[in-house]
């Protein structure tokens, strides 16, 4: 699964996993660590480095002028690849990155249609289950889309009508409110999980996810 932290022992490149590693130690979230981990091999591959000992924090700003010249990023682009180049030179490498002079991205960031409810629901009313079910709670706790994947049972209270949601956005966990409206099909949802994980353990599997070296 996308959201499962990759296994050390599968990554070929021995840097690629000191730097996760180093990365996993700092308690980073992995979506980050997805994203650090993206921009470091592109950058690694833009400078043709051939061994860590080549690596220089000074080539940031040519990469990061690389990816508003020829790339067209948008300013956010840009900033996620420089905080992970800036992680990978300073916190890891140990490098100074204080220095750094580079243009900046500077296009313009176009505001995101937003739905009405009305529309919101209709086009939730078109999905099948379970996607609807996922659609529905993103929509009325305003969860991410890897949030409600990852949503645990224990972590819905239908007494106070609340979701607790683990290690989201900065790898923190927050509250926030359960709809009335899908109880029943979260139940349910519940219910059809709860038998197949009792089916999975009879047949010798059901265990969870235990990340290894």
């Amino acid at each position: 699964m996308k959201d499962i932290p990759q296994p050390l022992s599968s990554i070929k490149s021995p840097f690629l996993a000191e730097v996760t590693t180093f990365i996993r130690t700092r308690g980073l979230s992995y979506s980050t660590e997805k994203a650090y981990i993206s921009w470091i091999k592109r950058f690694i591959l833009f400078s043709r480095y051939r061994h860590r000992n080549q690596i220089n924090a000074r080539d940031i700003q040519l990469f990061l002028e690389h990816l508003v010249t020829t790339k067209n990023v948008s300013p956010n682009t840009q900033r996620t690849a420089l905080n992970a180049l800036v992680f990978l030179c300073r916190e890891m490498l140990n490098q100074d990155t204080s220095l750094l002079n580079f243009k900046r991205s500077k296009r313009s960031t176009k505001l995101p249609e937003v739905f009405s409810h009305e529309e919101a629901m209709s086009i939730i009313r078109l999905l099948q289950y379970p996607c609807r079910l996922v659609a529905q709670l993103m929509y009325g706790s305003g969860l991410r889309v890897n949030e409600a994947l990852r949503l645990r049972i224990n972590d819905i209270n239908f007494d106070t009508l609340s979701i607790t949601v683990r290690n989201g956005k900065g790898n923190k966990d927050r509250k926030t409110l359960l709809s009335p409206h899908i109880i029943a099909d979260l139940k349910h949802q519940i219910e059809s999980v709860t038998a197949l994980y009792k089916l999975d353990t009879k047949n010798g599997y059901g265990e969870v996810y235990a990340q290894t070296n």
